[in-house]
Parts: C-alpha cells; sequence; structure tokens
C-alpha cells in the first residue's frame, strides 16, 4: 500500500503495510478521526440536535487528521476515506470549525441556529471582511502633478492598520494551535529522520524568533 489517500480502515488491515510517514500512533489517530466525522455526519443527516456543534466536531476531527496526512496529501486522502460524504458537506464542517477557532465569542449565537443558516452567516461575514479589507488597500487621495498626470496615495491611515495588524495576529494565533496540535504526542526524532531540505531550513530560520515571540507574549499574560 503506497497511496496516503488509502481509508484508515484498510490501512488497519494490515498494519505492517501502512505509509512510512504514519506511525502506528498516528493510524490510530487517524482511525478516531475518521469515525468522529463519519459518526457526526450520519447524526446530522438524521436530524439530530446540536447540529453546528456536531458539524464543528467533524470539522475539528478533519483539521487533525490533516496535520498528520499533509496538507498536498489531504485532499486525496479526504475523498477516498469518505466516498459517501460530499466533498462540499466536508468543507463545510471545516468552516464551521475554523470559525469558532477564529471567533470563539460567537460560537454559543452560532450553535442556537441550524446549520444553513450559520453557513450563511459565516459565508456573509467573510465576503463584508474581505470587502473591508479591499476598501482598505484603495487610494484615499489623489494629486495633481505639475504636468497634469495625477498620482494615487495608498491609504495608510489607523483604519488600515488596525486591521492589518488584526489579520497578522489571527494569523499568528492560529498557527500557535496548528503548532500546538502538531506537536502533540510527535518526538523531535521522528520529524528529524521525515523532514526534508526546505522543513530544515525553515526551522533553521525562524526556530529561534519564534521562541523568543513566544517567550515575551507569555510573560504578558
Amino acid at each position: 500500500m503506497d497511496s496516503v489517500g488509502a481509508s484508515v480502515a484498510e490501512i488497519l488491515a494490515d498494519e505492517t503495510d501502512y505509509p512510512p510517514l504514519f506511525e502506528l500512533s498516528d493510524t490510530r489517530k487517524l482511525l478516531g478521526y475518521v469515525r468522529t466525522v463519519t459518526n457526526e455526519y450520519s447524526a446530522i443527516t438524521q436530524a439530530e440536535r446540536n447540529i453546528v456543534r456536531r458539524a464543528r466536531t467533524a470539522g475539528e476531527a478533519l483539521e487533525a487528521a490533516k496535520l498528520i496526512v499533509g496538507h498536498g496529501k489531504f485532499r486525496m486522502w479526504r475523498k477516498e476515506t469518505f466516498p459517501h460524504i460530499s466533498s462540499r458537506t466536508l468543507e463545510a464542517y471545516h468552516a464551521v470549525y475554523t470559525y469558532c477557532v477564529e471567533h470563539p465569542d460567537k460560537i454559543a449565537k452560532l450553535e442556537s441556529i441550524t446549520l444553513s443558516k450559520a453557513l450563511q452567516q459565516i459565508t456573509t461575514e467573510r465576503r463584508i471582511a474581505k470587502s473591508a479589507v479591499a476598501a482598505d488597500s484603495k487610494p484615499d487621495s489623489t494629486t495633481v502633478s505639475d504636468k497634469g498626470s495625477t498620482k494615487t496615495k495608498p491609504r495608510t491611515g489607523p483604519a488600515a492598520r488596525s486591521r492589518k495588524d488584526s489579520d497578522i495576529g489571527l494569523g499568528i494565533s492560529n498557527c500557535i494551535y496548528n503548532l500546538g496540535k502538531a506537536v502533540d504526542g510527535y518526538s523531535p526524532d521522528r520529524w528529524r529522520v521525515t523532514a526534508d531540505d526546505v522543513q530544515r531550513e525553515h526551522l533553521r530560520r525562524f526556530a529561534r524568533s519564534i521562541i523568543e515571540f513566544l517567550g515575551e507574549a507569555e510573560r504578558g499574560l
């Protein structure tokens, strides 16, 4: 078996033949994530209660599986592992989860409405946020040169800077969360064996600054 896209059930059928990058512990974790997604999907389709909460749980399991499978191989793995669930449905579950990570203060309200309305709300808010970022990047003043040509000055006001800082902060928060989930139970020795040259270069370039940043940030909590 040489495909990362193979289903977890097939991998577990022969534990001596799972892909080299999948240790037994990872394979068992994947099986748990697959069961979670399948169970929550079944409950949602049967119109049980707590639909949005179940979608969020399924989305979290998908995100955790993605950290093990790898971003580049995840879509194929997902397709082959869940042939009975459409990609659109799985992406909707993941959208609910990522939205809740980004907006923990809105989880309770989101879970009080139907899944379709929750997805509409997520789509609308993301469209508005995207429009706001685009608006911040538009020129807000025009000057006329001596030769009659016009030059635009990009917006650099407080609103634009605040939006940029907020986006950067959110990106850092998400990276810290994903890094924490990824290294949980993952040994450095194993990483040294599986990492390629590009990944090692990233470690050399950024490890020290990341550690220093996290240390300063933690002291300020």
